[in-house]
Order: structure tokens, then sequence, then C-alpha cells
């Protein structure tokens, strides 16, 4: 049985604020049920402290984690190698070049059917990669992004199934502009979610969200999707 009472500080100093920002965490256990204390503060400003309880759940002691639960949802993980709690909505990013001609026609088809198996590793249930028909063809035209100064940018949502959603995106700026064509494509939902970014000089990035137990498996998945489309090699261990 893991022993889940502890005490720390994920706190930091903020120069902003001139002082220690306390994160104090406080967890205490009887029998099944957990009671985790929140406190802190910005440097003696806007204090809070408050508890939530939750009930013991699954455990994978291969992984040193412990799921706490309220009413079937997982709202934490106490983790035995670091004995503190980490977050369901953990993301995993990882960063890399894009390979050369990643804007070829099909790339947003071939972008879903590169993150489906992270999905399907996480336990989403989207169903099938949207097809040419369903995305390239409906993709409407490039107008002056939101977001993006000087770009355009094209954007379609494809439901999927059990609720989730695939969101695809083409983004251009000016030809002297050197952060060049990118793409974003994404699926949410079913408790994950997956993104592959690419861009010319930006930064290309994959990045996944979903069960911390299940964090493993989608790493691999990940790993061998991006070494099919860009040539990279695992990445090191992680804890």
């Amino acid at each position: 049985m893991t022993d889940l009472d502890v005490q720390y500080d994920s706190g930091s100093f903020d120069k902003d604020e001139q002082g220690w920002c306390a994160r104090r965490v406080e967890i205490t256990t009887e029998g099944d049920r957990v009671t985790i204390r929140y406190s802190g503060d910005d440097n003696g400003a806007r204090p809070y402290d408050y508890t939530v309880t939750a009930a013991i759940g699954p455990r994978w002691p291969e992984l040193g984690l412990t799921a706490l639960v309220d009413q079937g949802r997982t709202i934490a993980y106490f983790d035995a190698k670091t004995r503190r709690l980490r977050a369901p909505g953990e993301q995993v990013v990882r960063w890399f070049k894009a390979p050369p001609g990643h804007r070829a026609p099909g790339c947003l088809e071939r972008a879903a059917a590169l993150i489906a198996p992270i999905a399907a590793a996480l336990g989403m249930r989207p169903g099938a990669p949207p097809t040419a028909e369903a995305v390239t063809a409906k993709m409407p035209p490039l107008t002056p992004s939101p977001t993006a100064g000087g770009a355009t940018e094209s954007n379609l949502k494809v439901p999927g199934e059990r609720g989730c959603v695939w969101s695809f995106m083409l983004r251009d700026y000016p030809a002297d502009n050197p952060l060049g064509p990118q793409f974003h494509v994404q699926v949410e939902g079913d408790g994950g979610l997956v993104i592959l970014f690419a861009g010319e000089s930006a930064r290309a990035m994959a990045l996944f969200s979903g069960p911390l137990e299940r964090h493993a498996l989608a790493r691999s998945a990940r790993d061998r999707a991006l070494a099919d489309w860009a040539g990279l090699a695992p990445e090191a261990p992680h804890r």
C-alpha cells in the first residue's frame, strides 16, 4: 500500500510579486478516503486555502501512480516517485524540425493518420481519421488570420465518434516571411487531446494529453509516427 500522506510547497519566487508565491499541498488519508488541502499566496497577497476530498482509485505500481477519484472521475494522480500530485490534464510536448515537404498536397490527411495511433494509445476512440474527401475537398479559402498578423489561414472541424472532433488548419505567410507555410491538426475528446503542428522555420510540435497511466504507450506511438514522418529517433526515456 502506497503511503499518500505528504506535505510540500511547489511554489516559486516571482520577480513581479517581489517574493515567494507559495503553492502548498497537504495530503492526509483515512482508509480509502483522501483529503487534499491547497493553500498559498502571492508574496502575502491573494491568499487561498481550500480542501477537496477523493477516494483512492486504481493503482499502477510499475508506474508509481495512484489515481484519486471523485464520482468516477480522476481529479489527480499521486506519483510515488516524486511524492507529489500530478494533474490528469498534464501535457507532453516534443519539439522538432518539420521534414521537407511538410505542406505537400494531402498533408492534413497524412497528419491525421499519424496522430490517430497516438489517440488510440491514450484510449481515445475518435473513429477513423477523416479522408481527403472530408478534409481537403472541404477546406474553405484562406482568409486573413484572426491571430497571426499578416498571415492567411483556413480552418475546418470534422466530427468524429464519441464526441471527438478533428480540427484542421492551414496558414500561409507572405513570401518574405521566414515563418512560411504551416499546418495544425488535432483530435480532441473522449478523455484526450493530440496535436501535430508544423511550420517552415517555426519548430514543429507533437503534443498529447490524456490518462497518465497511458502516457508511456502514447509516447511510443508518437515516436513511431515521428520516425516514419520526420525520421526522428525515439526520445530518451522519461520517468
